[in-house]
């Protein structure tokens, strides 16, 4: 759809500064967009002189504006005639963002623009008159948007909080966006506000949430949060971007300790009923603590006899391991570099813990997830989860690189979509990558279940998102050189959502194809299940499967019968005969 104003907008930059070489000219089609604000940026840094421009509001455009107007662009006075691009690149930025000046672009600053930029104050939550500093100069040249976005999944509590932090604690986190969405930006500020709290500068609120921060961390209970009114309202506002409560309160209330302890199950965190020092970095950042207790982990190393005992003795109970890796075929298992080797398996689980089975071979570019590589993938890890003795269950299929919410919806949800098609075997499609891509992917009905790449806290697709809501696994931190032994852990919360895999077929139930030999009658239950779905398969590999043979004189015709007789005669012939 085409908006006549911003059209306009891009008319009048075109004209201005089509012929000047600092500019590059935009797309004339009355839609908002990157190029657009681009051109608007371009064209202030022309207008303060700047020679080699550049697409970003940056340190040297911000300096030069500030020093020209040290107390803002002013609204003209009625009857003030004077002319000034600037005035139409404000007015132009206003349009973008869908505030009308009343108005068509002009040179001129008068009260209709002047109305627009209050109206986007308020709407900031800073409210003030219609000067516009250095910080609503950068805002305007931005793809930040001030209402919100309920249909894109914005909340009015957050846009609320937004507002507030706009209000109290702009000197640290600038002007944020008021949308109600739970993004970069907003972890980042709410990271800052956490930081001004514990009695940080602005110049040292930097929004990474390291060590210092954790040093001066608060915890937060109902006996003190009246003294700590800020802090609780903090964790409020934390806990409803996580999707846990409504409107954020000052006041620890019965169904604010509630919350709390929903979100500390939620994460699979210990239950203290309490905003510890361990809850605040799971409000805070994807990966949260580090230290704290779980129970699962994964690595490429083989679980030898030695690492498996290690492991036990340190409180481990799950690992995950590698079904596969590239070029596997041509190694020796002692050649593996992340791929379960033999008898590996059946030494975990003889002990008592259990593992998880994780497909990832070529998951790190865009270009590797192909609807012909997912059924390749498929196949692959079918097939080595059969060879492994591995019953059914989840396969989690990586996503290894940050993708965005385009290439989700473009090349990363058909190759699940076509892993879900082609896996087989029982098995079910579980998805590793971070929060967003795996809540993308479960929600679209591709898979079942997820492992979170929550350690990647640089992910985009980690910021600003709370965890799957069907997330199992979730992977925090990682080990080098683990207990000095030489091998490499990432440690992982369990939700306890659903099983590991506890057992695996026997070594005697191995192979390609069922020994028609076999003794059934010295075979344990499991084992006797594996050879009669193998047995199975290879019928209806054959097209005997769904059939029975009525003869008739000298001859005969088959014809279909349900499955469950088949297997049911299947079975008594095997275990009668």
């Amino acid at each position: 759809m085409v908006d006549q104003m911003v059209l306009q907008t891009q008319q009048w930059l075109n004209k201005t500064y089509g012929n000047d070489s600092r500019f590059n000219a935009v797309s004339e089609n009355g839609q908002t967009g990157w190029e657009t604000i681009y051109g608007l940026t371009r064209a202030l840094q022309i207008e303060l002189g700047i020679q080699t421009t550049a697409d970003n509001f940056g340190p040297s455009t911000r300096s030069l504006f500030a020093k020209r107007y040290p107390n803002g662009v002013q609204q003209q006075k009625d009857g003030d005639g004077a002319k000034s691009n600037v005035y139409s690149i404000i007015q132009g930025a206003l349009w973008c963002k869908g505030y009308s000046t009343g108005g068509n672009i002009s040179q001129h600053f008068y009260s209709g623009t002047g109305s627009a930029i209050k109206k986007l104050k308020t709407d900031m939550g800073i409210g003030g008159d219609s000067s516009v500093d250095v910080e609503i100069m950068g805002a305007l040249l931005s793809m930040q948007q001030f209402v919100l976005l309920a249909d894109y999944g914005g909340s009015v509590a957050v846009r609320n909080a937004q507002q507030q932090i706009n209000r109290q604690y702009r000197s640290y986190t600038g002007i944020i966006p008021t949308d109600g969405l739970y993004g970069r930006e907003m972890n980042t500020a709410l990271i800052q506000v956490l930081q001004a709290l514990e009695g940080f500068t602005p110049d040292e609120a930097t929004g990474n949430f390291g060590d210092g921060t954790r040093s001066r961390l608060k915890t937060i209970t109902s006996a003190n949060a009246s003294a700590n009114e800020y802090w609780l309202w903090l964790a409020s506002v934390a806990l409803a971007c996580n999707g846990i409560g409504g409107t954020p309160t000052h006041v620890w209330t019965s169904s604010f300790g509630n919350l709390v302890t929903e979100f500390q199950r939620q994460y699979a965190l210990a239950v203290t009923g309490a905003i510890d020092s361990t809850t605040w970095m799971s409000l805070l950042t994807s990966k949260g603590d580090p230290n704290r207790l779980c129970v699962a982990c994964d690595t490429r190393f083989e679980i030898t006899a030695e690492r498996l005992a290690t492991l036990k003795a340190d409180g481990y109970r799950i690992v995950g391991r590698y079904l596969t890796e590239p070029g596997q075929d041509k190694l020796d298992p002692s050649e593996y570099f992340k791929a379960i080797r033999p008898g590996e398996l059946e030494r975990i689980t003889a002990v008592g813990m259990q593992f998880f089975p994780i497909f990832q071979e070529y998951s790190t570019k865009l270009s590797h997830f192909t609807v012909e590589n997912s059924r390749k993938h498929a196949q692959s890890a079918r097939e080595a989860a059969q060879r492994l003795g591995i019953p059914p269950t989840y396969i989690y299929f990586a996503v290894d690189f940050d993708a965005t919410d385009d290439q989700v919806s473009s090349t990363i949800l058909p190759y699940f979509r076509a892993i879900l098609s082609s896996l087989g075997g029982g098995y079910k499609v579980g998805i590793y990558a971070s929060r967003n891509i795996c809540t993308r992917i479960i929600e679209a009905g591709c898979a079942g279940c997820a492992f979170v790449s929550d350690m990647s806290t640089g992910f985009s697709g980690n910021l600003g998102f709370p965890i799957p809501n069907g997330w199992v696994y979730d992977q925090f931190a990682e080990i080098s050189n683990y207990r000095g032994q030489g091998w490499d852990l990432d440690r992982v919360a369990y939700s306890d959502r659903m099983d590991a895999v506890s057992y695996v077929h026997s070594s005697n139930a191995g192979g390609a194809t069922v020994d028609q030999g076999t003794d059934y009658t010295s075979l344990s239950p499991i084992d006797l299940i594996w050879h009669l779905e193998k047995r199975f398969d290879e019928l209806r590999g054959q097209g005997k499967v769904g059939q029975d043979y009525v003869p008739s004189g000298d001859s005969g015709t088959w014809i279909t019968v349900p499955t469950w007789r088949c297997m049911l005669e299947l079975s008594l012939q095997s275990v009668l005969a």
